[in-house]
């Protein structure tokens, strides 16, 4: 099942353009030789709880940057409207501006 969930992430990061191809996604994704999916599938074996873990943490730090990025663009949008300052609206969402 696992190895399955990795496949899909790549099509899936592929298909957005993060990620060229399977050796790169291996290497910058997984933290792995480039024939790791390969190497799994020729095994017939679950990728290791430590490679996942490294997955989830990247997903997970690039959906916060996405979300604080939303964020942002929200108070600018707001913060045009003159309703209030952009730097007011910063201030008062402890966000850098």
């Amino acid at each position: 099942m696992s190895i399955r969930l990795l496949e899909h992430m790549r099509d899936e990061l592929i298909a957005t353009g993060i990620v060229q191809n399977t050796p790169e996604f291996c290497r910058s994704w997984l933290g792995r030789s480039e024939g790791y999916i390969r190497v799994l599938r020729y095994h017939q074996i679950e990728p290791s709880v430590e490679t996942l873990t490294i997955c989830s943490n990247k997903l997970g730090y690039y959906a916060a940057r996405l979300d604080r990025s939303e964020e942002k663009i929200r108070i600018v949008l707001v913060g045009l409207r003159g309703e209030e300052s952009i730097s007011m609206l910063c201030r008062r969402e402890r966000m850098a501006v």
